[in-house]
């Protein structure tokens, strides 16, 4: 987003619903003006956040943008619209309304809240939060600036704690990019200027670290992205453990690249440093033709269901319309395609967009602002709330006026549709036609006067079954009446004919892993969906009789396409598991494949399979099975694909059943020890978690217990209690000394995506006037399903501590985790501040010979020695002046700590009894 030149009252000279545009799939919406792209990923479905640009109508004015729309997808194809989501003053009060400005947005999603992060034309960048994305939206720190433009920035949640930051000032403070990396470490990117501020282009782009807060900064100093050519828009994006830095360039040329390109970077950090690599996205163009007036660009690359896109924005509806202004822009998108060796390829720009991912069911209530194409609607807000999300319903709705949907299913044919719609006009009717607005007729449905634009009501109309059946590549609502406004319409959904079944209901199996495998529909529900239809693939699932037929009219490049897939399946390391189906093909004999593998994606590559096979079908039907072990780690959300890639026949499924059938034996290989490491047994060998490891704090509630696998942890947790500590892993006795950096690592995963904290902790104790709860170092980690390596890294400035206590809570959830390769490495010497010098105490020694203790001092004070377990208790205490020997042959083997306290006398350290 460019600097506003100035700011003055404007209103739309001409509605864009009211002008004819091109029947492109690109860009994604026609009846209105999008820019500035920014994608999230919620609950399986993709939004994404743009500028609205509907009221920069005069070039003078600038960009008017003061509202974010946000619109999603779950199938690539067709939109809904949600409508305006946030608007400043109203959302972001930063005071005087008339020229308050909201330009490109930053999101993310954390800790099951939606972030955003607005900013002003040229600055600063504030953060509002909502529990879902259509919000509403809090404005966190009540309109101000987490980085502003006099170098503050908010270090604290509360926003009552700021500091001056160095380095974070640039021309234009706007852009912001929110990055969170698969250690839960989030990122803010922004920045920008003109070719001749200060500083300059590749010196103008800026990141910072957030706290796990997400709404208040972690570092004082930014750190410059150093960027050729740098104009605006940074983005950060993260395939495998490469880091992607991509911004738009400007105009000065001279370097052999395009100008108003997007360029990108790569790295192995996400700070930096980068190589400049080229660029990805010229200035958006179809052969020799520019569609974007030659002008600024933005974009937004993002991986969805497994395939990458890249969102960016154009003028080709502004040029369709005849709009004067370079300042009305629409959100396209287009495949992102990566070479073997990381790289990525030029975006190829089309009319035509990307491949539909999944056929649109409309048996399932379809929101009316959920649009592949349109001709004169227009999408507004209204009182009525649709579904506990939001009002957004179709407008201005006149005669001729149309709605499309791309890849509509309506499988054996539909009888009826339900319309929500309201009118305080004599109303009209919707001609439910296929194809095209002229193509086939299935059905018509009257819209009378319901007494007014907010009074709902449902008509009820019926559909040619025969006409409908099928999968319809368009299905077109196309309005007809005389009154200048027909109706308003909310939402519509198909009914399907009941289909009498021979014989009882099958009966569901018990402790079948895969849900409704007796297919008990209406459709493929929640649980089952038909995918990967690309590369020419198509096919389509219809569902009768506790059975799914799978009509495949042509299959792609691989096995998986097409494919059907359930996924969520648990499968445990050290089980043994057997998958029962019955199939039969139409047609003639054919193969097809089935397999329980591992989801890919955050990171993790597509391909690992725990199971597969490949079974001979035949038309009489049959009984198959798949027996396979677990032997790699526990996988929370594994997928059961069948593929049907090898034929052209269809296939009819029923009763699918995945039980456990019992356990197996895993080799385990032993991990040798890390060097230097802190943490004993961090490898988890051996029998039980002691004498190194304790299961505690199962206080307030709290249940759970740990068990030892191979080289790993597995911790059981059936409830938490009233703290984040509650239940907890530790290991106590650790040194953390004064003036030394340290790095913890470990690896994790759990049952459903979770968090858990993680900290190095002092530990309390009341005769010496500690407290629990101080801690050196701390992090919040999000795990999923899959194993990731995570770490924490933190410098000791307090005074060193030979009995400091690591920490693993799982209070926050009663899902299971499971923990390996846990490693705590001195990194290297800190500086310490004036005032940070650890008091001058005499520090006893305290050594072990077989079972006799032996405590020495250079001072004659009077010192208290306790011998304490792993649980805490008190096993010996003894008393005694300028040291003594001490027999402990009455203690059992096992890790006890020594804990020595007196008049200027301390000292904590652990020993072992053999």
């Amino acid at each position: 987003m460019t600097k506003s030149k100035r700011i003055i009252a404007s209103i739309i000279a001409a509605a864009i619903a009211a002008t004819a545009v091109p029947v492109w799939a690109n860009p994604i919406l026609s009846h209105k003006y999008t820019a500035d792209p920014q994608p999230i990923v919620w609950n399986n479905r993709l939004y994404v956040y743009a500028s609205n640009d509907d009221l920069s109508v005069v070039e003078s004015d600038g960009y008017v943008i003061q509202a974010y729309t946000l619109v999603s997808t779950d199938d690539m194809a067709n939109w809904t619209d949600h409508g305006e989501v946030f608007r400043v003053p109203r959302d972001w009060n930063r005071g005087n309304a008339s020229n308050a400005r909201a330009y490109a947005p930053g999101a993310a999603v954390r800790n099951n809240t939606v972030y955003v992060y607005p900013c002003g034309a040229g600055g600063p960048v504030g953060v509002v939060s909502a529990p879902r994305p259509e919000g509403p939206f809090n404005d966190v720190h009540r309109g101000t600036a987490i980085v502003d433009r006099n170098n503050r920035i908010i270090t604290s949640a509360s926003g009552t704690t700021a500091t001056t930051c160095t380095n974070c000032n640039v021309p234009w403070m706007f852009d912001p990019m929110t990055f969170v990396d698969d250690d839960g470490q989030g990122y803010l990117y922004y920045g920008g200027g003109g070719e001749n501020d200060n500083p300059g282009a590749g010196q103008n782009m800026r990141v910072l670290r957030l706290n796990d807060d997400m709404v208040s900064i972690r570092d004082a100093n930014a750190t410059t992205v150093a960027a050729p050519r740098s104009f605006e828009a940074a983005y950060m994006h993260r395939r495998g453990n490469t880091y992607y830095f991509s911004y738009v360039n400007n105009w000065a040329g001279g370097d052999g690249h395009p100008s108003a390109a997007i360029m990108y970077m790569t790295g192995s950090s996400p700070m930096g440093p980068f190589t400049l690599r080229g660029p990805v996205l010229r200035n958006p163009a179809i052969g020799n033709q520019n569609i974007n007036r030659h002008n600024n660009n933005h974009h937004a690359p993002v991986e969805y269901n497994g395939k990458w896109y890249m969102l960016y924005h154009d003028r080709r509806v502004a040029d369709a319309n005849g709009a004067p202004s370079v300042n009305q822009r629409n959100i396209s998108v287009d495949s992102l395609v990566y070479n073997a060796d990381g790289t990525m390829r030029e975006v190829v720009v089309t009319a035509n967009g990307v491949a539909q991912i999944k056929n649109l069911n409309p048996y399932e209530t379809v929101r009316a602002a959920t649009i592949n194409r349109q001709l004169g609607i227009r999408v507004t807000n209204n009182g009525e709330r649709w579904a506990g999300n939001d009002s957004t319903i179709l407008s201005s709705i006149s005669n001729n006026d149309w709605i499309r949907l791309k890849g509509v299913d309506f499988k054996s044919g539909a009888s009826k549709v339900t319309v929500r719609a309201a009118s305080n006009s004599a109303g009209g009717s919707i001609e439910f036609r296929t194809g095209s607005e002229t193509g086939t007729l299935i059905g018509t449905c009257n819209i009378t006067s319901t007494g007014g634009w907010t009074a709902w009501r449902n008509f009820e109309c019926d559909i040619n079954k025969t006409a409908s059946a099928g999968v319809k590549d368009f299905l077109y609502l196309v309005f007809k009446g005389t009154a200048s406004e027909l109706f308003r319409l909310a939402s519509y959904q198909f009914e399907e004919e009941a289909v009498a079944c021979d014989g009882p209901a099958p009966t569901p199996t018990p402790n079948n892993l895969v849900s409704d495998g007796i297919f008990s529909g209406p459709g493929l529900g929640s649980s089952w969906s038909l995918a990967n239809m690309d590369d020419g693939a198509a096919a389509s699932a219809s569902v009768r009789c506790n059975e799914v037929t799978i009509d495949i009219t042509s299959t792609g490049a691989e096995i998986y396409q097409p494919q059907l897939i359930q996924q969520g399946i648990r499968l445990e390391r050290r089980k043994s598991y057997k998958l029962t189906f019955d199939a039969s093909s139409v047609g003639g004999n054919r193969t097809i494949v089935a397999q329980l593998e591992r989801l890919g994606g955050d990171g993790v590559e597509w391909g690992h399979m725990y199971g597969q096979k490949t079974f001979n079908l035949t038309a009489a039907g049959g009984t198959h099975e798949l027996e396979f072990g677990m032997d790699d780690p526990t996988d929370g959300n594994a997928q059961l694909a069948f593929n049907f890639g090898g034929s052209a026949r269809s296939v009819t499924i029923r009763n699918v059943r995945l039980v456990e059938t019992g356990d197996i034996t895993v080799p385990c290989n032993a991990i040798p020890p890390t060097a230097g490491n802190l943490v004993e047994n961090g490898t988890f060998a051996g029998d039980g978690l002691s004498p190194h490891w304790t299961f505690a704090n199962t206080t307030g509630g709290a249940a759970a217990e740990a068990s030892l696998g191979c080289n790993e942890v597995t911790v059981t947790i059936s409830s938490t209690g009233t703290a984040i500590y509650q239940p907890q892993l530790i290991q106590q006795g650790i040194t953390l000394e004064q003036g030394k950096g340290y790095k913890l690592t470990f690896k994790a995963s759990a049952a459903t995506n979770r968090s858990i904290v993680v900290q190095l902790e002092r530990r309390g104790d009341a005769d010496k006037g500690w407290d629990w709860g101080y801690t050196y170092g701390q992090k919040t980690f999000n795990l999923t399903t899959n194993e990731t390596a995570h770490e924490l890294e933190f410098d000791m400035t307090d005074s060193t501590d030979q009995n400091v206590q690591l920490a693993f809570n799982f209070g926050a959830s009663t899902h299971d985790v499971t923990i390996s390769d846990v490693v705590l490495l001195a990194t290297g010497s800190v500086s310490i501040s004036h005032g940070q010098t650890a008091p001058a105490v005499i520090r006893p020694l305290i050594t072990i010979n077989g079972r006799i203790l032996n405590v020495s001092s250079s001072g004659n004070a009077e010192m208290k020695i306790r011998v304490i377990d792993v649980r805490g208790r008190v096993r010996a205490d003894f008393k005694s002046s300028g040291g003594a020997k001490f027999s402990l042959a009455r203690l059992p083997a096992g890790r006890y700590f020594v804990d020595i306290k007196g008049a200027g006398v301390k000292n904590t350290t652990s020993v072992m009894l053999k």
